[in-house]
């Protein structure tokens, strides 16, 4: 009997020390950055919150800051500024404070599509009204 109470008792030390080896050399995964952090901004990433409709409205305003930060070196084309804003006004959490701002900020850099980017808006308003519908 004893000699079984003393392989349990091994056999529990054993184990208790494998887990405690096993828990003190594992590190945790480390977090991944922030994709701005990484300085990995592009017309892509700043897209992702305005593809998904449970997006936040702090979320879509850091895109917005982003694009409007990062504008210059992102180079866009006149299709994706005008996705951008239609992408962005058709969103449910969206306020219109932002989308003027945005449209007036991005007609004052490209004067010669203001017309352009401004239908897009109302493309994306009417696109927004007719999800409210179903």
């Amino acid at each position: 009997m004893s000699e079984l109470l003393f392989y349990l008792s091994l056999f529990l030390f054993v184990i208790g020390a494998c887990v405690i080896v096993v828990a003190k050399f594992t590190k945790a995964a480390p977090k991944k950055k922030a994709q701005e952090d990484d300085g990995l901004v592009t017309f892509e990433t700043i897209m992702v919150p305005l593809e998904f409709p449970d997006s936040s409205y702090m979320q879509l305003q850091k895109a917005v800051d982003l694009l409007l930060k990062h504008y210059h070196e992102l180079n866009l084309t006149t299709t994706q500024k005008r996705f951008f804003l239609y992408q962005l006004s058709k969103h449910p959490h969206i306020k219109a404070d932002l989308v003027l701002f945005v449209l007036n900020d991005l007609s004052e850099k490209n004067p010669d599509i203001a017309k352009e980017l401004e239908s897009s808006v109302k493309r994306g308003l009417d696109r927004r009204e007719l999800n409210n519908f179903k």
